[in-house]
């Protein structure tokens, strides 16, 4: 395999963007593959290209006079605590995949692991104590945890690792959830 810089283009949150990828590329196949820390470099690529164009079409509607369409999604904000209430609906729902494959756990400890390797600022404390609940955590008591209304779980719930890693069939599972989950607007796992 060949080790390339790729401009990739895809809609994230309804945004297209464009951004570059370094992959490993197979010359007989074109067949595309990455390490953990290329993922976790996509993902911060995605993420700066997506803030980048919002960041532009922000300063284009704040230009623009209001339309119906502007007035409709700024009465479409949510609060805090429907975002929160969200994200429990959504750890209710990880809780079911973490019994159903605990081989997701193995997958949130490499992932905070890579993490670690770099700066992470703040969030470095509470990427550690999650290392340390997976450590010592038994499925059943991270499966309690994850769906528990106390503040630590509620405060951890904001940096969960486990969204990171998710793969496409069980996000599609946490996003059905969000949409069967009533008024509120559905929310992005990858989002959170």
């Amino acid at each position: 395999m060949e080790q390339k810089q790729l401009k990739k283009q895809m809609t994230f949150r309804g945004v297209d963007i464009e951004y570059v990828a370094d992959v490993f590329v197979c010359p007989e196949c074109g067949l595309e593959a990455g390490t953990v820390q290329s993922a976790g470099k996509v993902q911060r690529a995605i993420l700066d290209a997506y803030r980048k164009r919002e960041a532009v079409s922000s300063e284009l509607v704040k230009s623009s006079p209001p339309t119906r369409h502007t007035r409709q999604r700024a009465t479409k904000t949510i609060t805090h605590r429907q975002k929160d209430d969200q994200l429990k609906l959504m750890c209710r729902k990880l809780a079911d995949i973490i019994q159903q494959d605990t081989s997701i756990v193995r997958r949130a400890k490499d992932h905070i692991d890579s993490l670690l390797k770099e700066d992470q600022g703040t969030a470095a404390a509470d990427l550690i104590e999650w290392r340390k609940i997976l450590d010592t955590y038994s499925i059943q008591r991270l499966v309690h945890f994850v769906m528990s209304s106390s503040e630590r779980a509620k405060r951890l719930r904001q940096s969960n690792p486990f969204f990171a890693i998710l793969n496409a069939d069980e996000r599609s599972k946490l996003a059905a959830e969000q949409y069967d989950a009533g008024p509120t607007r559905a929310c992005d796992p990858a989002s959170l």
